[in-house]
This record gives C-alpha cells, sequence and structure tokens, in this order.
C-alpha cells in the first residue's frame, strides 16, 4: 500500500510519455527518438522545479505539439516560459498551454515572439488583471483587431495593458465586445469622412 501513489505516479508519467511519442513521429513513421528524448529531459527537469508533476508537464507539451509549436522551441525556452506563465496564472499546464496557443493565434503572434508575448501576459497578470477574463476579451475583440491590422506582438503589448483596464470594469468579453464595436464605429467614421 505504500508503494501505490509511486506506482500511480510512474503509471501517470508513462501514459503522458506514450501520448507526447505519438506526436513527435517521423514523416515515414517511427518516433524521433532524439526529439522525444529533448521533451522528456526538459519535462523531468521542469518537474522537478516547479509545482505539479512531471507528467502534467508532459501533458502540457503534447497540448503544445497539437497546436502546432515546434519540439525544438519548445526545448529551447518556449516550454519554460509556459509552464511559468501557467504557476504565476494559476493554470494547470495543459489549459495554460491551450489558453497560450489560442491567445497567440487570436493576435497573430509568430513563433519567434512568443516568449515575448507570455513575458506580456504575465506582466498583464501581474497587474492584477484574470487570465480568464483576458482571454474573452480578446476573443470577442481578436476578430476586428487582426481585420484591422493590428496583430502580432507588437500590437499585442500596446493593446493588453488597455484591455487590461476595460476587464477591471467589466466582464472580459462585455469588454472585447465594447472594444471591438469601437474600433468598428471608429472605422466607420473615417470611411464616411473620407467619402465626403
Amino acid at each position: 500500500a505504500a508503494m501505490k501513489p509511486a506506482l500511480d505516479a510512474y503509471e501517470e508519467l508513462e501514459a503522458a510519455q506514450a501520448k507526447m511519442a505519438s506526436r513527435v513521429m517521423r514523416a515515414g513513421g517511427g518516433i524521433d527518438k532524439t526529439i522525444l528524448s529533448a521533451l522528456s529531459a526538459e519535462s523531468e527537469r521542469l518537474g522537478n522545479k516547479l509545482p505539479g508533476t512531471t507528467a502534467e508537464l508532459t501533458d502540457m507539451f503534447t497540448v503544445m505539439l497539437e497546436n502546432g509549436v515546434d519540439a525544438k522551441r519548445i526545448v529551447d525556452g518556449l516550454g519554460s516560459a509556459t509552464a511559468d506563465f501557467a504557476v504565476v496564472a494559476g493554470m494547470a499546464y495543459p489549459d495554460a498551454a491551450q489558453f497560450v496557443a489560442r491567445m497567440s493565434n487570436k493576435m497573430g503572434i509568430a513563433d519567434e515572439d512568443a516568449r515575448a508575448f507570455l513575458d506580456t501576459l504575465n506582466r498583464t497578470k501581474q497587474e492584477g488583471v484574470s487570465v480568464d477574463e483576458l482571454g474573452y476579451a480578446f476573443g470577442r475583440a481578436g476578430g476586428r483587431l487582426q481585420a484591422l491590422g493590428m496583430s502580432g506582438i507588437d500590437a499585442f503589448k500596446k493593446i493588453a495593458p488597455l484591455m487590461g483596464t476595460l476587464v477591471h470594469g467589466a466582464s472580459g468579453e462585455t469588454a472585447g465586445t465594447s472594444f471591438a464595436a469601437t474600433l468598428a464605429n471608429i472605422t466607420n467614421l473615417d470611411m464616411l469622412s473620407k467619402a465626403n
């Protein structure tokens, strides 16, 4: 009975690693053992450093791979940055990976800007903004922002503090919808003035 927790943890890790292995298949079939080994080593390193288990971090890496993040980028620091964000945001590791993937897609964040994106998210969270509400706000306003060419890391760095301020006074969905409507009205006014 004393060994049960250790055996359960080992079983959980084995299942998580098998799932991750299925995401690092080579084009011709077969597992890329070099990449799998690097990912496993990084999840173990983070599992020893951060709260939670290595299995949870392995699951986070799997979610990142499922969302198109390159394995090398995960090992080169994006995995660590996402894990740090999860801790700061108080989110489960796989949930944080999914959140980051959605937000970065909504804002058109380039792969090479992902770390700066996570740093901005962390700063916004540390200013007392609910990450969930910020996600709802960008979910409602993201389409309008992209339609106006307001995407990428520079736009996110400028808009995140403003959106954070709006979220303090309303729900994220309300703030995002209002922000998108305001942008639409400004665009309509600009088109009307050019027509006159």
